[in-house]
């Protein structure tokens, strides 16, 4: 028979199973996001089957965390940013815009050698038709054919007074504002001719070879624009159609020259 000591009974009352697990859980406030437990470590301590030896084996096991997970009922929030383009302005095509105004210009020419022929200066008005056909790019550049024709007054201290038919052409390259607000261009003349009536002393010239440019500037509300322009413009040929009864149709080194305003109404449109 074995005698338990005193030391024996102590050791066996206070065998047992000794486990110790820490748990940590953190969860983010406000959001559908739960951050993973960390590592758990469990510690389990079994007593020997050998009452009378006090010893104890351990295990030890450790749990890996889990990565971050996300609620299915999380939401996402996405903003898209959209470019809105007028549906009102074309993007390009043709441009064509016709007009009514009114011409007032300062006139002087110099004879030189011309025969038959004197300095002269007056003026010129009347009223004026014009027209521009060309191509645009989305309403805000264009470049046009420019033509004018004009039904012109003269009075001339030198050649009296005549009436006739002026016209010229030209390029004309423009800037303005989409729909309404400021237009501003400038033109360059390339050809053009005023044919008077007979004046003084029977004397019928024709002047010819115009050559100048034009600036404008005007204020437009879609199809409707108000316009203001400066021309100077010089006709490099003068031709003596006839002196009285007499024909004559010879070319001179006369220049004829205008310098003036046109004040116009147009309806610019872009197609």
């Amino acid at each position: 028979m074995k005698i338990f000591t005193l030391a024996t009974i102590i050791a066996l009352a206070s065998t047992g199973f000794a486990q110790t697990r820490t748990t940590s859980t953190s969860t983010r406030s406000g959001a559908a996001r739960t951050t993973a437990a960390p590592a758990t470590t469990t510690t389990v301590t079994t007593p020997s089957s050998d009452a009378a030896v006090v010893d104890s084996e351990t295990t030890t096991t450790t749990v890996a965390p889990t990565s971050p997970s996300y609620s299915a009922s999380e939401n996402y929030s996405q903003t898209t940013v959209v470019e809105e383009k007028d549906d009102r302005i074309s993007a390009g095509g043709l441009f064509l815009e016709p007009m009514l105004g009114y011409n007032r210009s300062e006139s002087s020419a110099r004879s030189g050698a011309a025969p038959l022929l004197t300095d002269t200066s007056g003026n010129l008005e009347g009223g004026a038709l014009g027209l521009r056909v060309g191509v645009h790019a989305s309403e805000i550049i264009w470049l046009a054919a420019d033509g004018r024709y004009m039904r012109a007054n003269m009075r001339d201290s030198a050649y009296d007074t005549a009436a006739g038919d002026l016209w010229n052409a030209g390029a004309t390259l423009g800037l303005q504002t989409p729909i309404s607000g400021v237009r501003v261009w400038g033109t360059y003349i390339m050809g053009g001719q005023y044919d008077p009536a007979a004046g003084a002393g029977a004397l019928d010239v024709k002047f010819k070879d115009a050559r100048g440019w034009r600036a404008g500037a005007g204020l437009h509300v879609k199809a409707f624009s108000v316009n203001l322009e400066y021309e100077d413009i010089t006709h490099d040929t003068t031709e003596v159609q006839s002196l009285g009864s007499v024909a004559i149709g010879s070319d001179s080194d006369l220049d004829f020259n205008q310098k003036g305003y046109t004040l116009s109404l147009s309806f610019p449109m872009e197609l």
